[in-house]
């Protein structure tokens, strides 16, 4: 009788974890863990831009893109939702630039954006008036490229916060690859060149 007791007290209480849903789980010092509802700020003027130090790379090495988050208005934004991994923050999206093209074309961006990591921790991060923050993200697939001596490789980029509780896109700027470091080409075995 006794072990029963334990047994339907251990299941009521695994049960109960399973069906509550807590909105915030424990606080630690660096952050909380994901929620899934965020609400909609209403009063907010922020800017996303790429930073101006931020738009040459060289082939062969992977490149970080630093955007600067403003807040232009006259207020205090506090966004609830901010990540504490920086690249789970933005959303990229590149696209080459084909010489004599003023703008990109809409239907044929890349998502280059870093998958989300895990865990997920935020906290709320609030921009004064004027103040701003550096949101990076590493832009790897230039790691893979080949630019020949004398020449660039030029893309589009464009990024968008990946939160819920604002909706704030950068202006589209483009970024150029010049030529770096070649990557390494396997040597031939010389038995196999022999025969």
């Amino acid at each position: 009788m006794r072990i029963c007791g334990v047994w339907l007290l251990l299941l009521l209480l695994t049960g109960g974890c399973v069906e509550s849903k807590v909105e915030y789980t424990k606080r630690y010092g660096f952050g909380f863990t994901d929620r899934k509802n965020y609400p909609k700020l209403k009063d907010y003027k922020l800017s996303l831009d790429l930073s101006s130090g931020s738009r040459e790379f060289l082939a062969g090495k992977s490149g970080e893109l630093i955007f600067v988050l403003r807040n232009e208005g006259e207020k205090s934004v506090k966004i609830p939702e901010w990540y504490k991994f920086d690249p789970n923050n933005l959303k990229v999206k590149c696209q080459i630039w084909v010489p004599g093209s003023r703008k990109p074309e809409p239907e044929m961006w890349l998502d280059v954006s870093a998958p989300v990591r895990k865990p997920v921790w935020r906290y709320p991060l609030t921009l004064g008036p004027g103040n701003a923050v550096f949101v990076s993200t590493k832009l790897d697939f230039i790691r893979n490229l080949i630019v020949n001596p004398g020449t660039e490789r030029r893309y589009f980029v464009q990024a968008r916060l990946n939160l819920k509780s604002v909706d704030v896109e950068s202006p589209v700027r483009y970024i150029s690859i010049r030529p770096g470091v070649m990557p390494k080409v396997p040597e031939i075995n010389k038995k196999q060149h022999q025969q």
